[in-house]
Formats: structure tokens, C-alpha cells, sequence
């Protein structure tokens, strides 16, 4: 299953954090993790995308992270160039 579009959803992403950091600071944990969720699924799904046929938005973060770390594990130095500070 390949996740990653290509086209992040920018708008989408920035209002996912917009309103992580609200959570985040009102220290409302469930709101914090459910916009966490939508920051990643904007930036590896687009619009009109989708990871799985059934499930809920815990299972496509899932799906999300282990894609991610699959990619990180083939190309690692790409890794460490591109986004390790």
C-alpha cells in the first residue's frame, strides 16, 4: 500500500497545528492527539486519497507510521539529510 500522494494538503496541514497548539495549551489531550492525527494524514493523504477500505482515523495513523518508518529504514541517509537536525 503506498501512502504518500505526492501533494500534501498545505491548507489542511496548517490548520490541523493551528489547532494542535490550541489543544496543546488549553492542555486538552484528546483534541491535541485527534488534530496530531489530521496534521499527518494532510501531509500523507490527499484529498480524494485513502490508506485503507475500513477503520477509523486511529488505524489510518497506524498505517501512516508504519509507512513512514518503512521509508525511513530504505533510504536512512536520505533520512538524516532531509529531516534530522
Amino acid at each position: 500500500m503506498t501512502v504518500f500522494s505526492g501533494v500534501p494538503d498545505w491548507e489542511r496541514a496548517e490548520d490541523a497545528l493551528a489547532k494542535f497548539n490550541k489543544a496543546y495549551d488549553e492542555d486538552i489531550y484528546a483534541n491535541e492527539y485527534l488534530e496530531l492525527s489530521r496534521f499527518l494524514q494532510a501531509l500523507f493523504i490527499s484529498n480524494g486519497g485513502y490508506v485503507i477500505d475500513t477503520g477509523n482515523f486511529q488505524t489510518v495513523n497506524r498505517e501512516i507510521l508504519e509507512d513512514i518508518l518503512e521509508k525511513v529504514k530504505k533510504h536512512p541517509k536520505l533520512w538524516k539529510l532531509f529531516m534530522v537536525c
